[in-house]
């Protein structure tokens, strides 16, 4: 069973959630969208703070993947560090968000896989 964690808000993030539901293991989400947390029933645990603060992640346990999908770059590298820091055995694949430009190196150096 795979654990999945995706970070981030937005309509990508929700796609990602919404397409995540079948799958089998557990789901959560951080986003600081206090609306998402309730669209989503108890498949999916919502956390809402800051995808990137170090504290809140490290509260989770035995996270396999993890995805961070926001749109906006810098927000995806600070998202991708914490969650590297966090998980450090768990796959980690990051977007890069619109114009994101000089982040894409540094998220190449943090992330497994880069989209």
């Amino acid at each position: 069973m795979t654990n999945r964690l995706v970070l981030g808000s937005g309509s990508l993030s929700q796609r990602l959630v919404e397409s995540l539901l079948d799958r089998p293991g557990r789901l959560r989400l951080v986003t600081p969208d206090e609306n998402r947390a309730d669209i989503y029933d108890d498949d999916v645990a919502v956390h809402v703070g800051d995808p990137s603060d170090s504290s809140l992640l490290s509260e989770m346990v035995d996270i396999d993947v993890v995805v961070v999908a926001d749109s906006d770059p810098t927000t995806n590298v600070h998202a991708a560090q914490a969650a590297r820091e966090a998980f450090p055995d768990a796959h980690l694949l990051v977007y890069t968000g619109f114009d994101s430009g000089p982040q894409r190196a540094t998220l190449e150096t943090v992330a497994d896989s880069v989209i």
